[in-house]
């Protein structure tokens, strides 16, 4: 049974790849799916390699070309800095296909981001041992261990919270810095 629920999850992983429908692979406008591509951020060649590959078995060959040219007004419109701190703060990865000043102000607002995230877990995790922390069946020996893991937790929070005002002022800092002459 175990390995039935293993080759379902790797056959749903599968199908999950496709870039397109097999069966809009003939009537895509490839210039408009690489403007697509481009504003989400995506590196060009893995991306082609991927529609190449969802559109194999209906045997039609992406336009390189059109997808290339629509993929490059894509990115000119997403490698903006307002983009970089968007994706940074919304926790989304960045591939790598702007310049410089894109690519600091996206880890600069990752940090934030990932910081947030931590201090959020932290929190849940208080949560929890406090939940257990009130249950009738934890034993006294318990509710001490438990007491000072939540202790622990106050203390990794505090760290986390100067980090995040650090990471917030780094971020203001680099917002401001002028932009680098091109």
């Amino acid at each position: 049974m175990h390995n039935i629920i293993l080759i379902l999850f790797f056959l749903w992983l599968l199908g999950g790849c496709a870039t397109i429908p097999a069966e809009q692979c003939a009537t895509i406008d490839w210039y408009d799916l690489g403007v697509k591509d481009g504003l989400a951020g995506y590196v060009a060649a893995n991306r082609l390699v991927r529609h190449r590959d969802a559109c194999a078995g209906v045997k039609i060959v992406p336009n390189e070309k059109l997808y290339l040219q629509g993929h490059q007004e894509g990115l000119a419109k997403y490698c903006r800095p307002e983009n970089a701190l968007r994706e940074g703060l919304a926790g989304r990865s960045y591939a790598n296909v702007c310049d410089q000043t894109f690519k600091y102000i996206h880890q600069a607002a990752y940090g934030v981001y990932y910081l947030k995230h931590r201090i959020d877990n932290n929190l849940d995790e208080v949560s929890r041992k406090e939940a257990e922390l009130r249950d009738e069946k934890t034993s006294s020996s318990q509710r001490n261990k438990l007491r000072s893991e939540i202790r622990d937790l106050d203390r990794q929070r505090e760290t986390l919270r100067d980090d995040l005002f650090s990471a917030e002022r780094e971020l203001e800092r680099i917002l401001k810095a002028p932009a680098p002459v091109r």
